[in-house]
């Protein structure tokens, strides 16, 4: 990656750097690449290039939800469930399932949303920060005007956005089993019930705007689209895919895919065709920049097949070549055909694509080599994505130590198991903490405390913890990471009616760096849905300059920001027609 400029810091580490490529003061033109072997007796040097410093372990301080009074809101809740349903032994009569945080009442705190697969649906969690400067929440769910049952609950977790442009942040719910509601905010004072907005679907794919009009509508993925009407404040659902099959793939391929989903233990099986990643499952939607496998500049393909409850998995790698078409190049890359990609990106931090494939036996961290070929790291995370289970395993990265490389929260629903991965460079990754969490999709990564540190929520305990306390507790792991890196957090902003400038693009270089004739961006995504601030680790950076995509196409500079601060941004608009298709 390019450095900025400065001192090159040497910091002392249990590791070694093997390969980083800077650019030096009074080298103005190029890059240097150096190889660096520095090993004493076990004591490495980790060597920062700019923003990415490898040696900032990352440890945090667990709040339990005794501390925060979430176990007595919880405790409580149960309570009256039991004595609507009759007692304990209802099917779904309590089965917590999904975590969200979003800030309703616009106070500048991040309450909480907790779910249900099942009859009790969600409660509304209050932070108190702002008030008592601690972590403590209450249900604020009677005074917002609903029963917890008015609220939507999910077969993963409902999503939150503004429906109709008010500034106001919406809760919709989605399960293919049921007819769960959708919740308009009303100012953050109460919240209204809009009736089942989407029927028969589970597992959306994106927030966008998808016709051109200015309001935010879901991409569905196979099964279409739901555009808003702002006349009838409803979503009609279009059946058509956003993104159909690409007509390139090979016929004799489509045909393995099909025979392969008629066997009998492929009943929940789905084979998707990605012409970009898919960000944090369900967070971020699809990632700004199409995949290049081989870093050619033509866009490839990759094919992954899963499927819950024993279905087979898949993953298939595509590479286009000059004359469009698409050649399935799996074995030529080195990586396995039984393993299903969850992570398509770049987290080594020198510019190849890495991917995380989920498989026994055959799973694990593939990093690319200078040649091209894929090989397979071992280490802890490539355990944790050979534990297969009922779930496809999910994957949210943030930047813990703000060092400039991802480091990785991984969740395998209904068995429960949560675990943080801090990035040690080159593909190794460390585990630093793990959890028992609720069985679907329980985490949320977040600056709870506004201190510059990512923090984490997840719904659960800590690996250990009583068995029963799990499904009444949601643990908060608060980042006491010393000597964190320096950071920025980006707040995207535009006018209605898509005020958090959803379907922006935010990318972010070491200062000078746009001045290049092809730069290098630090960081790129997308303005978040649920309004949450960008955050980027930035290491000994002390500013940094941003290029924006505009919700109009319009591409705008900010130079020099400082870091360590929450910047906000302003976004040109209004967004353009382009008959559904994503402009990359």
């Amino acid at each position: 990656m390019p450095y900025s400029g400065g001192i090159v810091t040497l910091l002392l580490d249990l590791r070694i750097v093997r390969h980083t490529s800077i650019s030096l003061p009074g080298c103005s033109t190029g890059v240097v690449n150096m190889r660096i072997f520095l090993s004493v007796f076990g004591l490495a040097a980790s060597l920062f290039t700019g923003g990415f410093a490898v040696g900032r372990e990352t440890a945090f301080q667990t709040l339990s939800a005794q501390q925060s009074g979430i176990r007595a809101v919880f405790d409580a809740w149960y309570a009256d469930e039991m004595n609507r349903q009759g007692g304990p032994g209802q099917s779904h009569g309590w089965w917590p399932w999904g975590l969200r945080a979003f800030d309703y009442d616009q106070d500048g705190d991040l309450d909480l949303l907790a779910s249900h697969h099942g009859i009790p649906h969600s409660i509304v969690l209050k932070s108190l920060f702002k008030e008592t400067g601690e972590h403590r929440y209450v249900n604020a769910t009677p005074e917002l005007g609903l029963d917890s049952r008015d609220l939507p609950g999910a077969d993963d977790r409902p999503w939150i956005w503004d429906f109709d442009g008010d500034g106001w942040l919406d809760i919709a719910g989605f399960s293919d089993e049921s007819r769960p509601p959708s919740v308009w905010n009303h100012g953050g004072k109460q919240f209204v019930s809009s009736g089942k907005q989407f029927f028969n679907l589970a597992h959306p794919r994106e927030i966008v705007d998808l016709n051109g009009d200015g309001y935010l509508d879901l991409d569905g993925g196979r099964l279409g689209q739901w555009l808003y009407d702002p006349e009838s404040k409803t979503f009609a659902h279009d059946k058509t895919p956003r993104f159909p099959v690409p007509a390139e793939v090979p016929s004799e391929l489509l045909g393995q895919f099909e025979n392969q989903r008629k066997l009998p233990q492929n009943r929940f099986m789905h084979v998707e065709y990605l012409t970009h990643d898919t960000v944090g499952y369900d967070t971020l939607g699809y990632a700004p920049r199409p995949i290049d496998l081989n870093g050619d500049g033509r866009p490839d393909l990759v094919v992954r097949g899963s499927g819950g409850y024993g279905a087979d998995y898949l993953g298939r790698y595509l590479l286009r070549m000059e004359d469009g078409r698409l050649i399935d190049s799996t074995k030529e890359l080195g990586l396995p055909l039984d393993a299903a990609p969850i992570v398509i990106d770049d987290f080594t931090g020198n510019g190849r694509v890495d991917l995380m494939l989920v498989e026994k036996g055959t799973g694990g961290v593939y990093v690319q080599d200078e040649s091209g070929k894929f090989r397979r790291v071992e280490n802890a995370l490539t355990n944790f994505l050979q534990r297969r289970g009922p779930y496809l395993i999910r994957a949210f990265k943030a930047d813990f130590n703000n060092n400039g490389l991802p480091d990785f929260v991984l969740s395998n629903p209904r068995l429960g198991q949560v675990a943080l991965f801090e990035n040690q460079g080159e593909g190794d990754f460390k585990q630093i903490l793990a959890a028992s969490g609720w069985d679907s999709n329980p985490i949320v990564i977040a600056d709870f405390n506004h201190d510059g540190r990512m923090d984490i929520a997840v719904g659960g305990v800590p690996s250990g913890a009583p068995g029963d306390d799990r499904k009444f507790s949601i643990t908060l792991y608060l980042n006491q990471t010393q000597q964190a890196g320096n950071y920025l957090q980006v707040s995207p902003r535009a006018a209605a009616p898509n005020p958090y400038a959803v379907g922006a693009v935010i990318e972010v270089f070491a200062p000078g760096e746009l001045d290049s004739t092809t730069p290098a961006a630090l960081f790129v995504e997308k303005a978040h849905a649920d309004g949450t601030p960008i955050h980027v680790g930035l290491g000994n950076l002390t500013a940094c300059d941003i290029r924006v995509q505009g919700l109009d196409g319009k591409v705008t500079t900010v130079r020099n920001v400082k870091a360590n601060q929450r910047h906000d941004l302003h976004v040109t608009g209004p967004a353009q027609r382009d008959n559904g298709r994503r402009e990359d």
